[in-house]
């Protein structure tokens, strides 16, 4: 059976009034410190899974990345359990409904979960009799659901749930770091790709700063790419000594003769990377 868990954000205390909920928030958020301590988005799922594994009675776990219109773009898996199998599994139940949702989903039973029926029926068939689906998001973003497994049918509690949602916002917000991180190392590289084009065209053809950048823009719209793609094809050029302006040639020209822009592409001309 499919259940919708609770979505309010009650605290981890027992009845007999033990700091057993103290120490797992304790214990989490020591977690989230390492995670937030990961160099890539792709090393924070991998640790997110992992931990999901030492943390919780689940058997296998895996993440789903969000792609455009929530669809499933990236896995990470461990357990027991033949990678590509599960990996195929995730592809028709409740992580994309997840993602678009928002809500956590607990198959109870996979061997009488009628919503899903094809999917729940492959998962049992990999002996999983019980599923745990989360969402990793920010008030601003969704960027993954962490899925867990288990042998046996229903072999998550309330309290489960409760353990898995508080580690999911902190695994959340350990991924929107490392989103923010990529995009700026890419943005940095970027910045750096088109620096280095501009000063080769200052070089080869004696422009003035803003000039050169005019030309490596009119360029990139030229080859319909992005502005550090057209400056990775002109430093491209310039490694192998196609730049070489001749007689009254203006940057344009020049750039059109040895990078062609049109699919006509010239033998031996560079031609830009994807």
């Amino acid at each position: 059976m499919m259940d919708v868990a609770p979505t309010s954000e009650g605290p981890l205390v027992r009845k007999d009034g033990d700091d057993e909920a103290a120490g797992t928030e304790l214990h989490i958020a020591a977690m989230a410190l390492d995670l937030r301590e990961c160099t890539s988005v792709e090393q924070t799922m991998a640790r997110i899974v992992e931990y999901a594994m030492a943390e919780t009675e689940c058997d296998a776990a895996a993440t789903v990345m969000a792609g455009t219109g929530f669809t499933v773009t990236a896995t990470t898996v461990a357990g027991d359990v033949c990678d590509q199998d599960l990996r195929l599994r995730l592809q028709g139940g409740p992580c994309a409904e997840l993602l678009e949702r928002g809500d956590i989903v607990m198959v109870s039973d996979t061997h009488s979960e009628p919503h899903w029926a094809p999917w729940s029926a492959g998962v049992a068939a990999l002996g999983f009799g019980s599923v745990l689906c989360v969402p990793l998001r920010t008030r601003l973003r969704r960027y993954a659901s962490l899925n867990l497994f288990a042998r046996r049918p229903r072999a998550f509690g309330t309290h489960d749930v409760r353990v898995v949602k508080i580690f999911a916002s902190h695994a959340a917000v350990a991924l929107a770091s490392a989103h923010a991180e990529s995009g700026l190392k890419v943005a940095l590289a970027s910045r750096e790709l088109i620096s280095q084009a501009q000063g080769i065209l200052r070089a080869r053809f004696d422009l003035a700063a803003d000039t050169a950048l005019g030309e490596l823009r009119a360029y990139a719209r030229a080859m319909s790419a992005e502005l550090a793609q057209a400056a990775q094809v002109i430093l491209d050029a310039e490694e192998q000594d196609r730049l070489t302006p001749r007689t009254g040639e203006t940057p344009r020209a020049a750039l059109r003769r040895v990078v062609p822009t049109s699919s006509g592409t010239r033998e031996g001309a560079v031609e830009p990377r994807g």
